[in-house]
């Protein structure tokens, strides 16, 4: 059946501000258990992105690493984009 635990691939989680617009970001798979959502499951890459007020992008910053502590979302992230719009367009 589509859509339970056991289906495999990637899964992709988005966290929008209140305007709607997406400032977070996540890919991931299924760990060694095959089920999304829980406890093994395998981050692949995050994405954040800032606005200025008018709603206009101003930087997205990528991982593709947790870096040393091995812990996603931590200081020690490692970047692998650092894109920053010209918003005077």
């Amino acid at each position: 059946m589509w859509h339970t635990a056991d289906d495999v691939g990637t899964k992709y989680a988005y966290t929008f501000n209140a305007d709607g617009l997406v400032v977070d970001y996540t890919t991931s798979t299924a760990g060694p258990d095959l089920s999304f959502g829980t406890a093994d499951d395998v981050m692949l890459q995050r994405q954040v992105t800032t606005y200025e007020d008018a709603g206009n992008r101003i930087e997205t910053l990528g991982y593709n690493d947790p870096g040393p502590d091995g812990v996603w979302m931590t200081a020690d992230d490692i970047k692998n984009l650092d894109y920053l719009y010209d918003t005077s367009l």
